[in-house]
């Protein structure tokens, strides 16, 4: 996928991803994380439900750890967020493309917009609106 967005070739208009991890113990997890990939530790949001992981080179991409109240049965627990400055056109591409809607449209307490999708084989990923 390239950073532009391709109508012939059906290339997202990709701006940047970030790899999600579903977390019951946000802390522990958060130790674990950033020691095993060498990340700094960022800021946990206000609500306590998400923290970020900083890499230590912007060439890598960022990972969030998502607060959950048990182990996700039948989804699985680390999933992509695909940020998108095309956010209707690129919805559009990935339902051609075999993707399922789970749920509606939804935002966060600090913003943002995403949808929550699976992929032709049942796994979750994120199509989310890239802030400009």
């Amino acid at each position: 996928m390239g950073l532009a967005g391709d109508k012939e070739t059906g290339t997202l208009s990709m701006a940047r991803i970030e790899i999600g991890i579903d977390a019951v113990d946000i802390l522990a997890m958060t130790t674990f994380w950033s020691k095993a990939l060498g990340y700094e530790v960022g800021d946990l949001d206000p609500a306590g439900v998400y923290m970020d992981l900083i890499p230590p080179d912007d060439k890598l991409p960022p990972v969030f750890l998502q607060q959950v109240g048990e182990r996700p049965v039948g989804k699985n627990s680390l999933h992509i967020d695909i940020y998108t400055k095309n956010f209707d056109l690129d919805l559009e591409r990935l339902l051609r493309l075999g993707a399922c809607l789970q749920g509606g449209r939804q935002s966060g307490s600090q913003g943002g917009l995403w949808q929550v999708l699976t992929d032709i084989e049942g796994n979750y990923f994120c199509l989310c609106a890239a802030c400009e």
